[in-house]
């Protein structure tokens, strides 16, 4: 009967959550014609969520801590639902903007008014109870810091999370709502700390600290100690496949890496490069040059190299996911070294929960080995000061290489950082034979990338990539430097002011940093506050260094460059900083806990600290990235999966397939599914270029059936087949 007694009282309690959450998912208005959520709907759920967690949490010791925990989570939530992030390369702002002016009629409407009305009522809840925390504030703040780094701190936090806007009232409207959704945040999450039991706190410090000083625990210490990091590699590598999987649909969705993988597919081949199409025109695709006798991408070879494995084993999709797995095993081995077993949990912990590290890694950009190539660098490095035998040294070069040879600002950036280290600065001098290794290694695998150019430019200075941007635009657009003459292609939107000069510096910055601070960790707050607190704050190992000089060097190096990155996964241009901002997080967390023991507060008061970490990590998991998923990544910048589900359901086999094209994704969905040459016996996917040109294709593919696809007002728009398999001459006039 008391089974059956408690049974009830879940059922009662969890009742409310259950059926909001099966009205949600049997609600058509909160799906889209395929069936995938909006994004609206995801926050619903959340909100469901959040009522369950509430009411399972009634009358036991954990209902203040949960009912706080739910009101967090369920304001991040409407949070998110004022914020305008379209599913192209634009940068995030709260609200809709007409004519760069703010909409405030929109705050009137339904869809905002109630995730409005829902943050005015955390906010009275949260001011209500914050009352409480007040005096531990006002007694530690003032031995935290000074009044000038008061300053520095909020100006510098100011700076990085409201973008640049040369509309007051706009501007002045996102400061407005940012400083209060941070602030409420800040405050509901400390409130969640703080009403997290006492006793329950303490028998956990009592038992890790029971099972650290008992020698007959050790050895499961021990485990888990070497247990976590692959755990938490296995997830973000079943995360990230999911990703790619599901919303990105196993295809690229920037014009960057649908270069990539068309680079990919042809180095698995055998090839440097292609010869040049039947016609250009039947063919056309941003970001791949054809000089009318070879055909080739404009990427720098380092990443495809690594891709093209993926392409030779059928799965290219899933190469960033593993390379992911492989980042959290090697930063954890790496911080273990540098720091120990608990600050290396604690960064591999917050980087398998970071919405830009997943996103990226479940992309077919070149960011995710580029972050391999450093670790295996300062990994190598680290492991020739014990050995000082110089094959670790020489391993160290070959990795630098490689990142030079994948994208080489970083390579030469980061190569500075780490041949300074490698010469004692911040750490032990490498030996004779290790420097030699490394220097050597250096050169020699940096300088393929000039016979790589030769072969497709004819000359050995002369990248694919500056090629193309020359052609595309105007030659020395994209190029290092100042002057009125850089970077002028028409991207007012993400590029507003002409040339490169110091504003630009600023405004790219501003953009970078405002980025990292909302992707990173996806804290509603922040997530680059604690970064500052440890550089305010001091305390520093001689570790720190490295990790703060790389931060300095990639945040310089790229003020020379006139484009920030765009909005796409992030603050892009800057993923050789995601793992040092990761470390200096977490050292800014530990000095934070140190400087709260050493004023005499409880070591209690300290475990908080950590308990606000995991709250707003958890919170923003839960809200970030299905968001980002169902709303901005779902169908990203027009590309899909459609023209595949098409080939597996018609089986097109040996055809060809002309694409009409309103928008050029339409045509780069297929484009990836070329296979690695065109002469092979399977599906060639061209443009629809008219009837001359698909003439001459018709002519050169002659044993070929013909489809036609392209875009239709049913089915929600998707591609779909409009004509096909047609044997013989059909002009798409008469279909």
């Amino acid at each position: 009967m008391n089974g059956l007694a408690t049974i009830g009282q879940w059922g009662i309690r969890l009742a409310p959550g259950l059926l909001i959450f099966a009205l949600i998912l049997l609600s058509p208005s909160l799906h889209r014609a395929d069936g995938w959520f909006l994004p609206l709907g995801w926050s619903l759920i959340v909100g469901a969520i959040a009522l369950s967690l509430f009411f399972a949490s009634w009358g036991t010791r954990w209902r203040r801590c949960a009912g706080l925990l739910a009101l967090a989570l369920a304001g991040q939530a409407c949070a998110l639902q004022l914020i305008d992030a379209p599913p192209y390369s634009v940068y995030q702002r709260y609200f809709s903007w007409n004519q760069q002016a703010f909409s405030w009629a929109q705050m009137g409407d339904l869809f905002h008014l109630l995730p409005l009305s829902f943050l005015l009522a955390q906010t009275l809840i949260v001011l209500s109870l914050s009352r409480s925390l007040w005096p531990t504030v006002k007694e530690q703040l003032p031995t935290l810091m000074t009044l000038r780094k008061s300053v520095l701190c909020l100006s510098f936090l100011v700076f990085i999370s409201v973008l640049f806007s040369q509309n007051v009232l706009r501007y002045s409207a996102e400061f407005v709502i940012t400083v209060w959704v941070a602030l409420m945040s800040v405050l509901n999450l400390a409130l969640v700390a703080a009403a997290f039991p006492a006793e329950f706190l303490e028998r956990t410090i009592e038992w890790l600290k029971q099972r650290v000083e008992s020698d007959s625990e050790k050895i499961s210490i021990r485990s888990l100690n070497q247990v976590l990091p692959w755990l938490l590699a296995v997830w973000v590598v079943a995360v990230a496949a999911l990703l790619a999987s599901s919303i990105f649909e196993r295809v690229p969705h920037i014009p960057d890496d649908v270069s990539y993988l068309f680079q990919a597919k042809y180095f698995s081949a055998g090839h440097l490069f292609l010869p040049a199409p039947p016609n250009d025109a039947s063919f056309a695709i941003s970001h791949v040059v054809n000089d009318g006798t070879k055909w080739f991408a404009y990427g720098f070879p380092g990443w495809p190299m690594v891709l093209a494995l993926g392409v030779l084993a059928g799965l290219p999709w899933l190469v960033n996911p593993l390379l992911g797995g492989l980042t959290v095993l090697l930063f954890h081995t790496l911080l273990r070294r540098l720091y120990g077993w608990s600050i290396a949990h604690a960064a591999v912990l917050l980087l398998a929960v970071s919405p830009q590290f997943l996103f990226t890694s479940a992309s077919f950009m070149a960011h995710t080995v580029s972050g391999v190539w450093l670790l295996i660098a300062l990994l190598a490095v680290q492991n020739e000061r014990t050995s000082k035998r110089g094959l670790w040294g020489t391993l160290a070069g070959v990795s630098l290489g490689l990142l030079f040879l994948t994208r080489p600002l970083e390579g030469l950036l980061i190569g500075i950082v780490v041949g300074l280290w490698a010469l004692g600065i911040g750490g032990v001098r490498l030996g004779p034979r290790g420097l030699a290794g490394f220097m050597a290694a250096c050169v020699i695998v940096g300088a393929a990338i000039f016979p790589y150019n030769y072969v497709l430019t004819g000359s050995p200075t002369y990248s694919p990539h500056m090629k193309w941007t020359d052609e595309a635009w105007y030659p020395g657009a994209d190029r290092l430097g100042f002057g009125p003459n850089l970077g002028n292609v028409g991207w007012p939107h993400i590029d507003p002011l002409p040339g490169h000069g110091p504003v630009d510096v600023v405004i790219n910055a501003n953009k970078n940093f405002y980025m990292t601070n909302f992707e990173l960790f996806g804290w509603s707050f922040g997530s680059l506050i604690f970064v500052a607190l440890m550089v305010l704050l001091g305390m520093r190992q001689r570790a720190d260094w490295i990790f703060l000089a790389m931060v300095v060097v990639i945040v310089a190096g790229h003020s020379f460059y006139w484009f920030s990155g765009g909005p796409d996964f992030g603050a892009r241009y800057w993923y050789q900083a995601l793992l040092p901002f990761i470390v200096l997080t977490v050292r800014g967390v530990q000095i934070l806990q140190q400087h709260l023991i050493a004023r005499g507060t409880a070591k209690l008061a300290a475990s908080r600290v950590t308990v606000f970490v995991m709250a707003a990590s958890l919170i923003a998991f839960i809200n970030i990235v299905p968001w980002r998923s169902l709303g901005k990544y779902y169908h990203y910048r027009g590309m899909s999966g459609d023209v595949n589900r098409l080939a597996q359901s018609h089986d097109f086999g040996v055809s060809l397939v002309f694409v009409q094209t309103q928008d050029q994704e339409d045509y780069a969905s297929a484009f990836v599914l070329n296979p690695p040459t065109l002469e092979e016996p399977k599906t060639i996917y061209a443009r629809d270029a008219g009837a001359a040109y698909n003439e001459v294709l018709r002519r050169h593919y002659s044993n070929r059936p013909t489809w036609f696809v392209g875009r239709s007002p049913i089915d929600g728009g998707h591609l779909r087949v409009l004509a096909g398999p047609l044997p013989g001459k059909v002009e798409m006039a008469n279909h």
